[in-house]
């Protein structure tokens, strides 16, 4: 449950043609994004043990609009900032880990912009935390912690959502289950925890 988690990104914006080519002639104004995404970006740090919402680092979109003369009260577009976090992980009480791929999306719009390693290091900060007493109680619990961590920072309401299975395909997995999944797991006390890397090999 020591594992990365993988963040990914898009961004849904509609333009009007006529107006918007022009306006891309100035020099874009890096001093003034280092001391903010600076926090954590380029530099080496330890992945969080514990449930962390002050890693989270909220990004002024106003900066980087500037250089292209864009106004926050003017905007030229429409759109959404659409997340996919792919491998996001809690424990529940009794330790069941339970992992799956949640998806974030909150407007163009807002204020700000979640700086992307800050919020990797965030959702990683979950993956030894135990919540719910069961999976189903312990995802609703932790969406809606993130979603209450989230909206607080970019001052925006924030979709969440959380996909703990794939459609059922049969391929190559008929003799398996997915652990949580199983009644059983529910009565199961998992108390130990440990990596070997001795696993891996080249």
């Amino acid at each position: 449950m020591d594992g990365a988690t993988r963040t990914e990104s898009t961004w849904i914006y509609l333009a009007p043609k006529r107006g918007f080519e022009s306006i891309y002639h100035q020099p874009f104004e890096a001093m003034k994004l280092e001391p903010i995404e600076g926090k954590l970006l380029g530099k080496q740090v330890t992945y969080p043990q514990q449930y962390a919402p002050d890693l989270l680092v909220a990004v002024p979109r106003n900066l980087n609009r500037q250089q292209y003369l864009i106004e926050d009260e003017h905007l030229p577009f429409v759109g959404f900032d659409v997340w996919h976090a792919y491998e996001i992980g809690f424990l529940t009480e009794k330790g069941l880990p339970v992992s799956g791929v949640m998806k974030l999306v909150y407007p163009s719009n807002n204020p700000y912009l979640v700086e992307s390693k800050s919020l990797k290091l965030y959702l990683n900060s979950f993956n030894m935390e135990k919540r719910g007493s069961t999976a189903k109680e312990g995802i609703r619990l932790v969406m809606a912690q993130i979603k209450a961590d989230l909206e607080k920072l970019l001052q925006t309401k924030v979709e969440v959502q959380f996909f703990d299975r794939e459609k059922e395909t049969g391929f190559d997995f008929e003799e398996y289950a997915v652990l949580e999944t199983m009644a059983e797991m529910e009565t199961i006390t998992f108390e130990s925890f440990s990596e070997i890397a001795d696993i891996f090999h080249a």
